[in-house]
């Protein structure tokens, strides 16, 4: 699963959707950055507002994570990283670039990695949602995840923060 071409919601332009390379790692940096930054004033800021570009090129380079890239008239949008293991595929990270946002782009990128899981032979796809995110819990209910259980994680500053984690099975989608 290479490219793929996709419609944007709003019908005036297509997207390409497609993995990312380590030499891109700043890229998917910056959309992170952009998209994360309404977290920076919360009583715990995401941890992705402490990760660095090298940090997200060692992890692409060494195999432990990968990562997509969306593209809209050929200008990166969108970036999500995620890791596979025998079973399921993880996904964390989703980010879209503010001006991006509720036009389809998280959506069309988690269909993508949906494909490509089962295409992988993997039976879920899933991820953890901070529980005070109720937008994002709502989003991944709105296209079939369901939360399966809550728990307290400890975030890169040591303050404890309530998750849910959220999974759809792989076996009912299309290839």
């Amino acid at each position: 699963m290479g490219l793929e071409q996709v419609q944007a919601s709003d019908g005036k332009e297509d997207v390409v959707i497609r993995l990312a390379g380590a030499d891109e790692a700043c890229c998917i940096y910056q959309i992170t950055m952009a998209a994360f930054a309404e977290y920076r004033d919360h009583q715990v800021p995401s941890g992705a507002l402490s990760e660095t570009v090298d940090l997200i090129e060692e992890r692409l380079k060494d195999g432990s994570e990968q990562a997509l890239l969306c593209f809209r008239s050929g200008r990166p949008i969108g970036a999500v990283r995620f890791q596979m293991d025998e079973h399921s595929l993880y996904f964390f990270r989703l980010a879209v670039c503010p001006e991006e946002q509720g036009k389809g782009m998280a959506k069309a990128m988690l269909a993508w990695l949906e494909r490509y899981a089962k295409e992988n032979g993997k039976k879920e796809i899933w991820c953890n949602v901070r529980r005070s995110a109720a937008r994002n819990i709502q989003l991944y209910q709105s296209i079939g995840y369901v939360p399966v259980r809550e728990q307290t994680v400890i975030s890169t500053t040591g303050i404890p923060v309530r998750v849910v984690a959220m999974k759809k099975e792989i076996a009912g989608l299309e290839a």
